[in-house]
């Protein structure tokens, strides 16, 4: 059996470029107030933190990737956004929850947890990240074995014995990048009920290197 590298890990010197550059969370800006709290997870180069910021919520970015954070702070430094918007170099996962916000967003990070208990670790500290009738925001991958390119690479990561949904992404000379995870619909189901689902959707996309890929949408507010 082979053992998949800890993929979270692999994003601290990764330039992520993806064809779809930003999944704007409009969600969040037609339900949540204005001074709102808000903890970006995985912000990369802040621009959903920035967009956010631009509709009047006070945002912390984190990402474990120092260059992004350092372009994110650029970004908000140019805009004149630094009063609304904070960015540091931390892993969720040892983020102190002494602090607690009213949004958390998940955008494309759950998808970087090819570990099962990083991945448990991830969406209960999100949970316990916010403030009671806190609203948790997730963008991510659906698993899709029905687009053959994907049943494939699943079917891969099967036969060595990886958690369904994970799979090998390369770069274009076929070097492994990371292990990433798409997800099934228990799994979605399993973080949504511990919430009052506000809006739900999923939807066709384009991966990072551009292929056709499904998404899920969910906007919900923690159960008191």
């Amino acid at each position: 059996m082979t053992v998949e590298a800890n993929s979270h890990d692999d994003w601290r010197r990764m330039d992520y470029k993806p064809v779809i550059r930003d999944h704007i969370p409009v969600p969040v800006i037609q339900h949540v107030a204005p001074g709102s709290t808000v903890l970006d997870v995985g912000c990369n180069t802040g621009s959903n933190a920035i967009c956010l910021a631009e509709h009047g919520l006070q945002v912390l970015g984190i990402d474990i990737n120092p260059a992004a954070i350092e372009q994110a702070r650029t970004r908000a430094n140019e805009l004149s956004l630094t009063r609304v918007t904070q960015f540091r170099v931390a892993n969720v996962l040892e983020y102190p929850v002494t602090d607690q916000f009213d949004v958390v967003l998940l955008i494309r990070i759950l998808t970087c947890f090819a570990d099962s208990s990083d991945w448990t670790a991830l969406v209960q500290r999100s949970t316990r990240l916010l403030k009671p009738q806190g609203y948790l925001y997730i963008h991510d991958f659906l698993m899709s074995p029905d687009i053959e390119g994907y049943r494939i690479r699943y079917e891969a990561g099967a036969r060595l014995g990886w958690r369904t949904g994970n799979f090998q992404v390369n770069d274009t000379r076929g070097n492994r990048l990371f292990i990433a995870h798409h997800h099934s619909k228990e799994e979605v189901d399993s973080i949504v009920t511990g919430f009052h689902t506000l809006s739900y959707r999923s939807h066709e996309s384009l991966s990072m290197n551009g292929n056709t890929c499904r998404m899920c949408e969910f906007l919900g507010q923690r159960r008191t």
